[in-house]
């Protein structure tokens, strides 16, 4: 049982609701055909994505415009996060160990570090952020029957001290030297009780849910000195997509099941991006949204205005099987990203733009 928790919330991040929390999503209400060329609509900014690909067997990458770069790991690695520093490409994520176990590293340029943790169980990463040239990864490991949160500054792993006995980090953020870290805990791991929360440092402040037993925070963002985390509340069936301000809530639906995966602050507006059982993936602002032409957003910046958002869209192959095609949407513009074989495994995870 421990193992299938691990493995659920870490691909919750990773496929943006497809293995855990969520199902796909096909349905949308923008209809605009892709862009082939995403200098017109991203004006002079840089876009990269982090994802993965299926070429007899899953690999990780990431794409600098619509340019790929494969990283070594194996078959059965994966990233989850990126970030770029002073012109050099970080990107977290796992690979399969000798063991078959998830061991959780990241690759600087093309160069796989891997991170310090028992071998015997296994580990994931899930956020990555470069500060003043350190290197800031959140994620989980496993121990003694525990779920535990930590982070890794520089490949040296912090446990975050906690009353929970089960615990998981969605995203890191980092101001100076503090650290912020998003995700969620329950005191079983067998609860029916999850509780969205918040830590800096490691102070954690849970979230509000209103009357619902459940929720998850899915990401971070700090502006001005207040923590922006998005995420949903509620049960398998009825999931409100929200955001709190520092601890206070605001429902992005309220007729409508879905989640929010991903959220910052660009000139004072909040922006979060999502999905929506019955309507497909999209994004808000503040609480307005722009559905868009895909299966799954999982990843969002905004920069002068412009919204970028990651994720992936079904294509037809055929009367009885489609597949994945990973993308990016500038504004509600998609802009299709290069693959090896045409494969339902085949997905972004996360954006960065500069």
């Amino acid at each position: 049982m421990k193992r299938i928790f691990v493995r659920i919330n870490m691909h919750f991040l990773i496929l943006s609701l497809i293995i855990f929390i969520l199902a796909c999503f096909c349905f949308s209400g923008c209809k605009k055909d892709n862009v082939t060329d995403s200098n017109v609509l991203g004006g002079n900014y840089t876009i990269y994505t982090a994802g993965f690909l299926f070429n007899n067997g899953n690999f990780p990458c990431y794409w600098k415009g619509t340019s790929r770069t494969d990283l070594p790991g194996g078959i059965g690695a994966f990233t989850s996060s990126i970030f770029v520093s002073n012109g050099i490409v970080y990107t977290a994520g796992y690979y399969l160990n000798s063991k078959a176990l998830q061991a959780p590293c990241y690759w600087m340029g093309t160069t796989r570090i891997d991170l310090p943790y028992d071998s015997t169980q296994e580990g994931y990463t899930t956020s990555i952020f470069v500060s003043n040239g350190n290197v800031y990864i959140a994620g989980h490991y496993t121990t003694w029957n525990k779920g535990l949160p930590c982070y890794w500054v520089n490949s040296i792993r912090n446990a975050l001290v906690d009353s929970a006995n089960w615990a998981f980090i969605s995203s890191i953020y980092v101001v100076d030297t503090t650290i912020y870290l998003a995700g969620w805990h329950s005191f079983d791991k067998l609860s029916s009780n999850v509780v969205p929360c918040y830590w800096v440092g490691k102070t954690r402040t849970d979230l509000s849910i209103g009357n619902s037993s459940n929720g998850q925070a899915n990401s971070l963002f700090v502006s001005g000195g207040i923590v922006y985390t998005c995420g949903y509340y509620g049960d398998m069936g009825n999931r409100i997509p929200c955001y709190w301000t520092g601890p206070v809530k605001t429902d992005l639906e309220t007729g409508s099941s879905g989640t929010a995966v991903s959220i910052c602050v660009d000139g004072g507006n909040i922006y979060t991006a999502g999905s929506l059982t019955q309507g497909g993936p999209c994004y808000w602002k503040g609480t307005s949204r722009t559905d868009l032409n895909g299966s799954d957003a999982v990843s969002i910046c905004v920069k002068g205005g412009t919204v970028f958002t990651a994720g992936r869209y079904y294509k037809p192959n055929g009367p009885n099987d489609d597949f994945h095609v990973p993308c990016y949407w500038i504004d509600n513009n998609r802009v299709d990203l290069p693959v090896v074989n045409d494969h339902d495994h085949n997905s972004t995870t996360s954006i960065f733009v500069e």
